[in-house]
C-alpha cells in the first residue's frame, strides 16, 4: 500500500494547526456562537416577554441549543467559519474508513469541556500535538489543511465576531421593549422613546433602563411589588451605562455591544 492509499500516512502529512490560528479562530467562534444565541433569545423573547424566570428559561433553554449546535454540529459535517478563515479544521486523530471528520459524539465531548479554557490553554501553548483535554478525549487533532492569508483570516474574522455580536446586542435591546419593567419605564418619561434603549438591567425584582428621549439621555430605575411594576423619577444622565442584560435567579444573557 502506498502512502497516498494509507488513511493514517496521509494524516501524518496535514501538518498540526498553528496555535496563534487556533487561539483566533475560536474567539471568532465563540464570538459568533454567542451571537447566535442572543439573537434567538432576543426573537423569542419578542414573542414570549421574558417577565418572569419561568419565561426567561423557556426563552433561553432552546435559544442556548442553537450556539452549540454552531460548535457541535458543524465540524462534523464541515467547518465552524472562524476555523474556516484561518485554515484549520478538527479531525480525527486516526481516521475511520478514510474518513477524518469527527463524529457529533466526539465534538460533544469535547465541547462540554471547553470550559476548562485556562488548562487547555496551556496544553496548546506547549504540548507537542497541541492537543487539549477536549481533544485527548474526542480522539481529535486540529490540522491545518488550507495555509490561507492570517491577514485576511483576522480582518473578516474580526469583523464578523463584532458583527455577530451587534446584532445579538440589538436583538436582546428589541426584547426589552416588550417587558413590563420597561413600559413602566417609559411610562415615567416626559418624551417618548427616540429608539430602542441605550442600555438596560432587567431582574425579577429590579430593572434599570437608559433611554434617549427627545435627544436627552435618561436613567429610569424601576422596582417590582407584586405583579406590577413601578418607576421611580427619571433623571438626565451624561453617558450610558454598558449592555443589555436580562438576569433572572441565577442566569443571566448579557451582551456589552
Amino acid at each position: 500500500m502506498s502512502d497516498i492509499d494509507d488513511p493514517i500516512a496521509a494524516e501524518e502529512e496535514v501538518p498540526i494547526a498553528p496555535r496563534f490560528r487556533r487561539v483566533i479562530a475560536l474567539a471568532v467562534d465563540f464570538a459568533l456562537c454567542i451571537g447566535a444565541i442572543h439573537l434567538a433569545f432576543g426573537l423569542g423573547a419578542l414573542a414570549v416577554p421574558v417577565d418572569s424566570a419561568t419565561a426567561f428559561y423557556a426563552v433561553l433553554i432552546p435559544s442556548s441549543f442553537l450556539g452549540l449546535g454552531y460548535l457541535l454540529l458543524l465540524p462534523s459535517r464541515a467547518n465552524t467559519l472562524g476555523k474556516w478563515l484561518f485554515g484549520i479544521r478538527v479531525e480525527r486523530t486516526l481516521s475511520v474508513a478514510n474518513e477524518v471528520r469527527p463524529s457529533v459524539r466526539a465534538m460533544f465531548l469535547r465541547t462540554m469541556l471547553l470550559g476548562l479554557w485556562p488548562i487547555n490553554l496551556l496544553m496548546v501553548l506547549f504540548s507537542a500535538q497541541r492537543r487539549h483535554l477536549g481533544d485527548l478525549l474526542a480522539k481529535t487533532t486540529v490540522r491545518f489543511p488550507h495555509p490561507r492569508n492570517l491577514a485576511v483570516g483576522l480582518v473578516v474574522g474580526v469583523l464578523v465576531a463584532v458583527l455577530a455580536l451587534k446584532v445579538g446586542a440589538l436583538s436582546l435591546k428589541a426584547a426589552a421593549t416588550r417587558t413590563q419593567a420597561y413600559a413602566a419605564a417609559v411610562s415615567a418619561l416626559p418624551h417618548a422613546p427616540d429608539g430602542l434603549p441605550a442600555s438596560f438591567v432587567i431582574g425579577e425584582r429590579v430593572a434599570r433602563f437608559d433611554i434617549a428621549a427627545n435627544g436627552e439621555l435618561w436613567r429610569v430605575e424601576v422596582t417590582r411589588d407584586a405583579e406590577s411594576w413601578e418607576a421611580g423619577l427619571p433623571e438626565t444622565i451624561d453617558s450610558v451605562g454598558l449592555g443589555a442584560t436580562f438576569a433572572f435567579g441565577a442566569g443571566s444573557v448579557s451582551n456589552s455591544f
